[in-house]
């Protein structure tokens, strides 16, 4: 019989992998803070000062990202590769564009200085020989120590004028890379200006912009350790290329894995096929708090500054729990007062043990609305093609309202995931294949490479679900309208909701005291039963079928198992009864009135009105009947409709 694995206190993701074992998951500081290399200063510097025809508009952090270079004595021309050889020329194919455009990483010789690797031939880094500038790679080099330093260059001023930059030879001090009959030469400084001009660039931004860039918050600082890194290395499998980055940033603990270095800090990445953990990261930050609001906006918005693209995907990994929300303040170190339960109970996502944190999922949509205002371009919006949650029972009505402002699509899972999580390696391989694919294509592609990867069904139950945010407002009204139609009939309703799909925790500290009904229902699930117990045309039925229909526009694709056959791809928060509501640690945070990590939805609509007036009439029966003597008291039967069987009224009411 399978088993589940929980995070201490909190719900899990469960046991079982693709390979068959049994395993399941529920539920830095900003580089800019840490001392800057003077090479980080003047870079910035540089590339903030940057001017017209293409400025570099959010190159913040410039020690790395894609850049293009143009040359400051020929307008319109820019340093590219062809044939595999270093050259200036105008720009005018996609070719061009992409042999035209360079990713900065820390110098393969000293890491405070920078290399210049292709963008669409990953690997290949601009290096100088017999003082040519080539695009070559390291592989297979006989001497791979004059490789790095022959492909490391210091950033100076530029030669010619202050606001550009010249690139100075790591190996070669006085010499710098200088363009004569448009080819790249590594030339000693003779102190001509014809020498200064030749050698001095202006950074713009990228010519060549990747179809996709995928951000993965991985926050492996709690028992899902092992987990991140085996997601790390299915990434790696794949790697990054002309058409796709892959960037992460991962936090350890040390306790749970030793592999890949040991490291216990937190460290972001480019990763590139075969890239290890342990390889050289693109910035090193230090312990970081996962759970705290700024750490995850500051790495979306490093990420999206750093890795431009056409479409960006943002997967936050870790543990989840849905909208929960504690009426508690955190403290400065981040926990909160005493008899604080497990962060992974009373939290929402990404785990953080080291800092004995948690992200609510007010801080997740506050910290991708300040990243998408700070990103925003002259007045364009900036928004997420999608934000995917790679981490259990996410996928809720009132988490989808949060992101409402900051994404076009989201893919969470309405229960429980696999400890596996997401099949990185099969998603990111058919992203490559086709990276012209839309937000709403490549999350139905989520949808059914997850599937796929548990062999289709699970003893425990797995579902995802891709989620069309442009359908969010019909939901919501659909909702609305049922909640101020279905005030009656309270007995139905009830059964109804007794019938439905529910999504928990795993263990009894995050279920309410062991009651698995105080989490989730599926949406369309419960509108279904109730249609099926109400009368064709009467007011509920009708506000059930358009509250079904709502939800089916809003799902782009979803995938379940058998044994959760009533999933149809978004949940809300239900629990069946008042007891069991109060029950619930997090309950009092799902009120209008709670101020502390405020939810949204419950703010903004009447659900939580509509459940007290559920709660109200608990005690209300609804007697089914054949005849009158089936009924109690001064009631009559009257005549069978759906389920085949009658209701008990007063005897002196009409029949609904």
């Amino acid at each position: 019989m399978e088993q589940r694995k929980t995070a201490q206190g909190g719900p899990g993701r469960q046991g079982q992998t693709r390979s068959g074992r049994d395993r399941r998951r529920v539920q830095g500081r900003d580089p800019a803070a840490f001392p800057c290399h003077l090479l980080c200063t003047l870079i910035m510097v540089f590339l903030l000062a940057a001017v017209p025809p293409r400025v570099m508009a959010q190159a913040k952090f410039p020690d790395n990202g894609d850049i293009s270079l143009a040359t400051f004595n020929y307008p319109g021309r820019y340093i590219r590769h062809r044939n595999f050889l270093g050259e200036v020329t105008a720009i005018h194919t996609e070719l061009d564009q992409q042999d035209a455009t360079f990713r900065v990483v820390p110098g393969l010789a000293a890491e405070e200085e920078v290399s210049l690797e292709s963008v669409n031939y990953p690997g290949f880094y601009l290096r100088h020989q017999n003082y040519r500038l080539k695009l070559q790679s390291m592989a297979g080099d006989p001497n791979p120590d004059l490789f790095r330093a022959d492909a490391t260059f210091r950033v100076v001023q530029g030669l010619a004028d202050k606001e550009g930059i010249s690139l100075e030879a790591h190996n070669f001090p006085g010499f710098y890379i200088r363009h004569r009959n448009f080819h790249l030469y590594l030339d000693r400084n003779d102190h001509t200006q014809l020498f200064r001009e030749d050698a001095t660039f202006w950074t713009r931004l990228p010519f060549w912009v990747p179809a996709w860039t995928v951000l993965v918050y991985i926050d492996g600082d709690n028992n899902l350790e092992p987990f991140a890194l085996d997601d790390y290395r299915e990434m790696a499998r794949i790697g990054s290329s002309a058409d796709l980055n892959i960037v992460v940033q991962m936090d350890r603990v040390g306790d749970h894995s030793s592999e890949d270095g040991d490291w216990t800090d937190t460290r972001r990445f480019l990763v590139t096929r075969d890239h290890a953990a342990d390889a050289p990261a693109v910035a090193e930050l230090g312990e970081m708090n996962m759970g705290e609001m700024e750490t995850l906006r500051d790495f979306a918005q490093w990420g999206v500054s750093h890795y431009p693209a056409k479409h960006y995907l943002l997967v936050i990994w870790n543990h989840g729990a849905g909208w929960r929300a504690v009426p508690r303040p955190k403290t400065a170190g981040g926990a909160e007062g005493p008899g604080r339960a497990s962060p992974g109970a009373l939290g929402t996502v990404a785990l953080d043990d080291t800092d004995n944190d948690v992200l609510y999922m007010r801080e997740v949509q506050d910290a991708l609305q300040e990243a998408a205002a700070n990103l925003s371009d002259h007045g364009r919006p900036f928004r997420f093609d999608m934000v995917g949650f790679d981490a259990c029972l996410m996928d809720m009505l009132e988490v989808a309202y949060a992101l409402r402002n900051v994404t076009d699509t989201m893919v969470a899972s309405e229960y429980c995931e696999p400890l596996d999580g997401w099949p990185y390696d099969t998603i990111l391989e058919q992203l490559t294949k086709q990276p012209t694919m839309s937000a709403a294509r490549l999350g139905g592609l989520i949808v059914e490479k997850y599937y796929l990867s548990y062999g289709g069904s699970s003893s425990w139950g797995i579902t995802l679900a891709a989620l069309d945010m442009a359908k969010l407002p019909e939901v919501v009204s659909a909702l609305d309208r049922f909640a101020a139609t279905a005030t009656r009939r309270w007995a139905r309703l009830r059964r109804a909701r007794g019938s439905a799909t529910v999504y928990h925790g795993l263990t009894e500290g995050n279920c309410c005291a062991g009651e698995p009904s105080c989490w989730g229902v599926d949406i369309k699930n419960f509108a279904d039963l109730v249609r099926a117990r109400t009368l064709p045309r009467s007011p509920i039925h009708n506000v059930a079928s358009r509250l079904g229909a709502a939800v089916d526009s809003f799902v782009i694709k979803e995938a379940h198992s058998d044994n959760l056959a009533g999933s149809h791809g978004v949940a809300i928060y239900f629990p069946s009864t008042r007891k069991i509501f109060d029950k619930d640690p997090e309950s009092s945070g799902y009120t209008q009135d709670n101020t502390f990590m405020a939810v949204d939805f419950v703010r903004d609509h009447g659900w939580d009105e509509w459940l007290d007036r559920f709660y109200d009439h608990e005690q209300e029966e609804d007697y089914t009947c054949a005849m009158d003597s089936d009924c109690p008291g001064n009631r009559k039967c009257c005549e069978p409709w759906p389920l085949g069987r009658g209701i008990c009224v007063p005897a002196g009411a009409h029949c609904p």
